[in-house]
């Protein structure tokens, strides 16, 4: 019995953590289509970092950049340019992440995450400019 139940449990596990990219992409089309509530652009970031957490760097560039098009006043649209720059950096599209960089410390120069940002741009400029 003991044994079924194990069994049992690590299938639910798997199926659970199969289902991850699935419902992450629900939450964030659910916060696209319907943005004027007021609780999507959090649902956005919460996409964002799930996808981020299990090395999905692809789909959440794209859901970060779109975030900055249907958020751009929001208080995390800096959370979704440094993302997308991050991303961009993992997937090795070095010119994508300098350009996400970039803008970022032009439209918030004297964010906490400005420092660690002017690093990687720096780093990614001498490497690959």
């Amino acid at each position: 019995m003991l044994k079924k139940l194990f069994i049992l449990i690590l299938i639910v596990a798997v199926i659970a953590f199969a289902s991850i990219p699935m419902w992450t992409s629900y939450i964030a089309d659910s916060a696209f289509k319907k943005p004027e509530l007021p609780d999507a652009p959090e649902m956005i970031d919460k996409a964002i970092r799930l996808k981020m957490y299990f090395y999905m760097y692809s789909d959440a560039r794209k859901i970060a950049e779109k975030a900055v098009i249907y958020f751009p006043e929001s208080t995390f649209t800096p959370g979704y340019m440094y993302s997308a720059g991050l991303c961009a950096e993992k997937e090795k599209n070095y010119d994508a992440a300098i350009i996400w960089y970039e803008k970022f410390l032009e439209r918030y120069p004297k964010h906490s995450w400005a420092g660690a940002t002017k690093n990687a741009l720096e780093k990614l400029k001498g490497i690959y400019k």
